[in-house]
């Protein structure tokens, strides 16, 4: 018998066939065989999740410290906190953002550099509805007497920003020419500070331009008021808003720092005051800007009274002419604040539509322009009289809303299920008979549905509608329920029974489009308060989860799955079953309801009846 070490010298048909190779050929052997060994490996790896494959070589060989040292040699400039980043060009600020560009991790590790208290940014609110900063550059320009205004933002865009709550650290120059504001501050500053409010940055400097100068560019036509300056304390008043700020200073514009102004590079001429805050209101503003005692924003207040309002108005036309620019407000309330010299800052009496034309205002547009003031002018007692009456005035439509609503919901959950109208696996042939008593209490309740997100309208709002009818329907033109109503109303009548299931598939539509406006009011009321003080509200008279009914299912109906039986005999399984095999159940040799098994407990049927 041949021993083991005999067999396995036996040449195998492999080994034959690779005994004449050459050296080349048994490498690229030698090769291929690796290939087939690693490709389960290969599969395997492919599987992984994301997160456990192999990171960029940047990621994984460098520190940490390392990498934050190229990030501050990439995104730092001092160039950043001078006024030379806004009005000199080319700008040119040395930085390179394009890394943060390559990736999740390494966006957030450089934005934190940018952002953070290396880079000091400038941001200059002398302007009364723009701001400019370096941070806002952007690729259109516009050049004015070799001075660049292209990096302005509106001030109704600066807490839009999501980089400006980012910053760390600020040094902001403000002004109290009255050539520059009517109010004691810019809304520009006004707007900057709302949008760091909650932002808490690490440094804060306030730097105040000098009086006596003049404009090196004939900037404003009318020169009635120069020589007139807001007192510094009005000025600063937006800073009241503000806490938790680290470090907060005060100083003076430098003359290099004021490329827009003649004689600011002579800052000891007898004509310049230096306009500085006296020791004690600067101490009072630093203990409340870097103290922690709470503040109440009324402007989020009215943000919140103004989203609700705005839920209830179909029309976007109506519903941006509800909202208030910073000041219009108080041109129509206090028209003494109004500029003469400025005809485009009166209030626009015609181009605020039907609920805002002439003197007399819809009460609903009226009270939110009396939140609005007030919220301006830190008036508590008066926007919270304001938001009352709103809300009065609201609540009404709401419950007819909110019953409407319920209604509708209730028909539908006894019609989405099997056999009813809007059973999940609906079918053409399921809608063979026409159901005319079904069809018309749907649509009545999506009439009746219809009307009650529809605003009530005063007499005087009322009258300007049969005035300018033609207006009214063109800023409703784009919603088209009407015409939704009027198919539906036309299928109603029909008896062909193709008609039965385009009706079903017009309802649901019908439906899920009333629901976006429901649901939107529901969102918006759950918010009305989010920005009170806890426990300080009690609105219109009820606890807080009776205004906001957190309860409710604020969801669009789901048509894909049906009701559940949750009858006393219901089977969980009904909606899978057949109208037959249903009935069965009920004849089923295995279930005796006889007399004889009845009579043994007389009180089961009211016991069946109380449950």
């Amino acid at each position: 018998m041949e021993s083991n070490d005999s067999k396995s010298t036996v040449p195998t048909e492999e080994t034959k066939r690779i005994e004449g190779f050459s050296i080349a050929e048994l490498q690229a052997e030698l090769s291929r065989r690796r290939q087939i060994e690693n490709a389960p490996l290969s599969q395997l790896e492919s599987l992984k999740p994301a997160e456990e494959k192999e990171k960029c070589y940047f990621l994984r060989t460098i520190p940490l410290e390392v990498r934050n040292q190229i990030y501050g040699y990439l995104l730092t400039s001092d160039i950043l906190a001078s006024s030379n980043s806004i009005y000199q060009l080319p700008l040119s600020y040395g930085l390179y953002p394009n890394i943060l560009y390559t990736g999740r991790q390494v966006y957030e590790e450089a934005s934190a550099v940018l952002y953070g208290g290396k880079n000091t940014f400038i941001i200059d609110c002398q302007i009364e509805r723009k701001a400019a900063s370096p941070l806002f550059r952007s690729s259109s320009a516009t050049n004015i007497n070799n001075y660049t205004w292209y990096i302005r933002l509106r001030y109704q865009d600066l807490p839009l920003l999501a980089a400006i709550k980012k910053v760390k650290s600020w040094k902001l120059i403000i002004g109290t020419a009255q050539e520059m504001s009517e109010l004691p501050s810019t809304t520009s500053f006004i707007y900057f500070c709302r949008a760091i409010c909650d932002a808490r940055p690490a440094s804060l400097l306030i730097e105040i331009i000098p009086k006596g100068l003049q404009f090196s560019y004939n900037y404003l036509e009318d020169s009635s008021l120069k020589g007139y300056y807001h007192p510094v304390q009005k000025v600063l008043e937006p800073l009241k808003m503000l806490r938790n700020v680290a470090k907060l200073e005060f100083g003076v514009v430098k003359g290099d720092e004021l490329p827009l102004y003649e004689g600011a590079t002579t800052p000891n001429a007898p004509s310049i005051d230096h306009n500085y805050l006296c020791p004690h209101l600067e101490a009072k503003f630093k203990s409340l800007v870097e103290g922690d005692s709470k503040v109440v924003h009324l402007w989020k207040l009215y943000d919140n009274l103004l989203a609700y309002a705005q839920a209830f108005e179909r029309s976007p036309v109506f519903q941006d002419a509800m909202k208030s620019e910073y000041g219009e407000a108080r041109r129509r309330l206090n028209p003494s604040h109004s500029l003469a010299r400025d005809p485009d800052r009166e209030y626009p009496w015609k181009k605020k539509g039907l609920f805002k034309y002439g003197q007399v205002f819809h009460t609903v547009e009226d009270m939110l322009e009396h939140a609005s003031f007030a919220s301006e002018t830190g008036d508590k007692k008066n926007f919270k009289a304001a938001r009352q009456a709103v809300l009065e005035y609201l609540e009404p439509q709401y419950l007819r809303m909110l019953a409407a609503s319920a209604a509708v919901a209730e028909f539908i959950k006894a019609e989405k299920r099997h056999g009813g109208l809007f059973q999940a696996d609906l079918q053409a042939a399921d809608c063979a008979l026409h159901r005319s008593e079904e069809f018309g209490e749907a649509f009545i309740l999506l009439q009746d549905y219809n009307e009650s997100l529809k605003r009530d309208l005063t007499r005087e709002t009322r009258i300007e509608i049969a005035i300018r009818h033609l207006e009214w329907e063109q800023a409703y033109a784009a919603d088209d329920r009407k015409f939704i109503l009027e198919r539906l109303g036309g299928l109603v009548e029909s008896r062909r029974s193709v008609d039965n299931l385009l009706f079903i598939r017009y309802f649901k539509h019908c439906v899920d489009y009333f629901d976006l406006q429901y649901l939107s009011v529901r969102e918006a009321r759950k918010a009305v308060f989010a920005d009170d003080p806890v426990g300080k509200i009690l609105p219109l008279g009820k606890c807080f989860d009776d205004w906001a009914q957190p309860w409710r299912c604020d969801q669009h109906v789901n048509w894909t799955v049906n009701e559940p039986d949750l009858g006393p005999w219901g089977n969980p399984n009904r909606d899978a079953m057949s109208e037959a095999s249903y009935e069965s159940d009920w004849t089923s040799d295995s279930i005796d309801f006889s007399d004889e098994d009845m009579s043994d407990n007389s009180d089961s049927d009211d016991e069946f009846g109380d449950e």
